[in-house]
């Protein structure tokens, strides 16, 4: 292709140490997305601080704690996605971790989560003998069940309730 540099974009079921380390030589470069989750527990707490956050073209350090407090301040800042970085080395490997933090993005997935939970309700209210299995992204993953007596001891009759987060607004 006669290219320059070649830059590869993966999630992170792509990305493993050995083609990060492929892709981190010569006139190539990475780039991976990956869940907060699968961070370890150091860089999640720095990636989840409301801290030392920064806004891309301006100066200075951001605490986005208010926005969550504080409609006033969220509604000036609803275009804008902060983020923060941080360099990291694991296995023989240097990389930037960068972060995103949006709140346009934060209302979409809390209006996503809030549909989830109305459906999880009104199938529980309605129609609980169609709860079955369920991915991580299903809305019956807001509905556990288990087998009970009246006592409360495990048995073959079935309780369904809301799961601890999920809510009636």
């Amino acid at each position: 292709f006669e290219l320059s540099k070649l830059i590869v974009c993966t999630d992170a079921g792509l990305a493993s140490t050995a083609n990060r380390k492929f892709n981190d030589k010569e006139n190539r470069a990475f780039i991976t997305t990956q869940s907060i989750k699968k961070l370890k527990k150091h860089l999640q707490q720095w990636a989840l601080s409301k801290k030392e956050w920064k806004i891309p073209g301006k100066e200075g350090i951001y605490d986005i704690s208010k926005l969550d407090t504080d409609e006033t301040i969220a509604n000036a800042y609803k275009n804008v996605t902060f983020y923060k970085e941080r360099r990291i080395r694991e296995n023989d490997l240097e990389q930037k971790l960068v972060v995103t933090y949006s709140i346009k993005y934060r209302n979409y997935q809390r209006e996503i989560r809030k549909a989830q939970i109305e459906r999880a309700i009104k199938l529980v209210d309605k129609n609980p003998q169609n709860i079955s299995k369920h991915n991580q992204n299903d809305f019956k993953r807001f509905i556990s069940k288990k087998s009970i007596t009246a006592d409360g001891e495990m048995a073959s009759k079935k309780s369904i309730q809301y799961r601890h987060g999920a809510y009636r607004s």
